[in-house]
């Protein structure tokens, strides 16, 4: 990839953390720590969730590889952390596209897991946490071990 130079008199250009291939604990690590609040974190996991659930099930689907980050939905829901997972999963940064060219195997199936894991960190079950009332009062289980 080509990234912009700076100026010879100032800092190294780097790219952004998201576009080079990371572990996938890496990922989780700049997940947490990200700040960004539950209820984004929630909203950005759900998508995370549903794209790598799609190409676990329809492997074969072309349309399932490939996320358009010009696409409104994707824009509001995927935060640069969010981009960390996917790209710990086996999909690649190729500009204005997420692609997914790898044959699924335990690397998706890694990234699901730790996907479902943080959505349990943010309380309640992973299929609890898509909803907005819960009758769970004890305090969700902590990411750190």
């Amino acid at each position: 990839k080509q990234w912009a130079r700076a100026p010879a008199n100032g800092p190294v250009a780097r790219p952004p953390p998201w576009a080079a291939p990371m572990d996938l604990e890496a990922a989780v690590e700049g997940f947490v720590t990200s700040g960004a609040a539950p209820d984004r974190q929630r909203e950005g996991l759900e998508l995370v969730r549903k794209l790598l659930q799609n190409i676990e099930r329809n492997p074969s689907e072309a349309k399932f590889r490939q996320v358009k980050r010009t696409n409104p939905a994707i824009q509001s829901r995927l935060f640069p952390e969010c981009v960390g997972l996917l790209v710990a999963a086996g999909f690649e940064d190729v500009g204005d596209l997420l692609l997914y060219r790898a044959n699924p195997g335990p690397q998706l199936e890694e990234a699901l897991a730790f996907t479902e894991s943080l959505l349990l960190s943010l309380g309640g079950s992973a299929a609890a946490a898509s909803s907005s009332s819960s009758s769970s009062t004890a305090p969700a289980p902590s990411a750190r071990s």
